[in-house]
């Protein structure tokens, strides 16, 4: 499977003894918990470790200076997680977050389906689909969203990957 990630000039995926810590990501500062939340996703998905790196399905343009690596990964090695349940696994650890939203790109992309496929839908408004869409999401309990995590199949854009470490024999190119 093609993949892609985008870190931090100082980490060389490459070097078969890097090693993660989530406590140094850039959502460890807006969500504190984002550490034990790895490890229970590790837990969850019974990785065996928290050593991973989060992966894109496809290429992206603008990777703010950030180094840009491609891997091909053999399908057994990919864990395939839903962006939009881990967004709201995230933000709901932040107690003092009540508003959960998911980011606009995601939301974006989730409309524009609907459109699509249900054309026929009179006098269904994008606040009418803003509502529906989030309620949905809002009446799940944190176990329901733990157990929807893993996905078994690409979806429209809001598929996720999960690798182990080392990704070192999967590089296929890394840009700075």
């Amino acid at each position: 499977m093609r993949l892609w990630t985008m870190q931090t000039p100082d980490v060389d995926l490459g070097d078969i003894h890097y090693t993660v810590d989530h406590s140094k990501s850039q959502y460890a500062a807006t969500f504190p918990k984002y550490p034990a939340l790895c490890k229970r996703l590790s837990e969850q998905l019974q990785l065996g470790t928290d050593q991973y790196v989060w992966c894109l399905l496809q290429d992206e343009n603008t990777w703010d200076g950030c180094g840009k690596w491609e891997f091909n990964v053999p399908d057994e090695y990919v864990r395939l997680i839903c962006s939009i349940t881990w967004h709201w696994i995230l933000t709901r650890s932040n107690e003092d977050d009540i508003k959960c939203t998911p980011p606009e790109e995601i939301y974006d992309i989730c409309w524009t389906l609907n459109i699509n496929m249900s054309r026929k839908s009179v006098g269904f408004t994008r606040d009418t689909f803003s509502e529906q869409f989030h309620s949905v999401w809002r009446e799940k309990n944190p176990d329901e969203l733990w157990d929807m995590l893993e996905v078994h199949e690409v979806g429209n854009t809001c598929t996720t990957a999960l690798v182990l470490l080392p990704v070192a024999d999967w590089i296929t190119s890394r840009l700075r």
